[in-house]
């Protein structure tokens, strides 16, 4: 076997003897995982599965004969000890959904070097992963929904196991390789930061739930080594903790929500809210906003300030009210409400969500509201 550095490209020749080989086991599973990753990053991910592993002793290893090469980068070796256990320490103290996704997102450029990163919520119902916010793209991106099927994102979700492409490059030689019979094989996928080489996915879990995924990209080859991606599963075991503690706070509230800075009706410009009920899709003045149950959500208290003038609603009121149709408890509420949130910001929208305070959220609305359902 043939080994080649991947930051000198240093040829070494390995004399092996078959060990054993492998059809299950930890160790397959991750070779399996990592295989389906590279797959998945070039659009191929149905086209090749893992079958079995070999397993090698090897005997002697010698170095092939060449000019002497510097290493053409610098492999990350993580963040301090102190460093990490300082970000750590913040952000256990965090009880807000909104500052823990904000904490993570810039962790990711400050702590381990990454160019972008984006915070998602799986949606089962819908079959999607929806973007909570982000870092170092373009637009903030809140709202969109990246397919589950074939990618990245499944994968890591599917095997509660986080999935790392550390060279994009190589699997894309590797499968650029492979004689593929079908000449109408889809396209290989683009990678959603321009130039990227690095990409890794963690799964943040807890007691082996799903809670969200933490997916960071780099340009850099190698930029997420052992060390690193060690570094991001703690950080991420910490924010999975902190998320459910947030999401499970200010339930327990018992007065009942007050209408405060009521825009009466006729007064300001009018706000055509439109409702499509086949995917409880949510426009505003033409404009797309969002669906599912963030759509249920806004429509929701959009229809209470117009019966009743209500603008201030609490986590015990959505989580009991029945027409919203919301997942079992501690299915993200905050969440999928600071995810709410951004959209209506990025689109400069006449209608804001705030966070009042702990448990509770107030609607502005900077006119009067029609309402129209299809």
């Amino acid at each position: 076997m043939l080994l080649v550095d991947g930051l000198t490209g240093a040829q070494f020749e390995c004399a092996l003897l078959h060990h054993e080989t492998l059809t299950d086991g930890t160790l397959f599973t991750r070779f399996r995982i990592q295989l389906a990753a590279d797959c998945a990053a070039h659009g191929l991910a149905d086209r090749m599965g893992l079958k079995a592993a070999d397993l090698f002793r090897v005997l002697a290893i010698s170095p092939v004969p060449g000019p002497e090469l510097r290493p053409s980068l610098q492999i990350e070796s993580g963040p301090d000890l102190p460093s990490l256990a300082a970000f750590m320490t913040a952000l256990a103290a965090e009880t807000d959904v909104e500052a823990i996704s904000d904490a993570l997102l810039d962790g990711a450029i400050s702590l381990f070097g990454a160019n972008a990163a984006m915070f998602l919520l799986p949606e089962p119902s819908a079959g999607t992963f929806v973007l909570i916010g982000s870092r170092g793209y373009a637009v903030c991106g809140a709202g969109a929904e990246i397919g589950v099927t074939g990618g990245l994102l499944e994968i890591a979700a599917r095997e509660h196991q986080m999935v790392r492409l550390n060279d994009l490059s190589r699997s894309s030689r590797m499968l650029e390789a492979i004689s593929l019979p079908d000449e109408n094989a889809p396209p290989l996928a683009a990678p959603l930061l321009e130039g990227v080489n690095s990409q890794i996915v963690v799964p943040l879990l807890h007691h082996d739930k799903l809670v969200g995924i933490y997916f960071l990209e780099s340009r850099n080859r190698l930029a997420f080594g052992a060390s690193v991606a060690a570094a991001i599963e703690i950080v991420a075991l910490q924010a999975s903790a902190a998320l459910v503690e947030a999401e499970s706070s200010g339930t327990g509230e018992v007065q009942a929500p007050q209408a405060v800075g009521l825009l009466p009706d006729g007064r300001g410009p009018l706000i055509e809210f439109r409702h499509h009920t086949q995917d409880d899709s949510v426009f505003i003045d033409g404009t797309y906003v969002i669906r599912g149950v963030a759509g249920r959500l806004l429509l929701y208290m959009i229809r209470r300030r117009l019966e009743t003038g209500q603008t201030d609603f609490t986590n015990m009121e959505l989580r009991r009210e029945p027409s919203l149709k919301l997942p079992e408890f501690r299915e993200n509420l905050e969440t999928r409400l600071l995810m709410l949130k951004r959209r209506l910001l990025e689109r400069d929208l006449p209608v804001r969500l705030e966070r009042s305070s702990k448990g509770r959220h107030r609607l502005h609305v900077d006119g009067s509201v029609s309402v129209s359902v299809r």
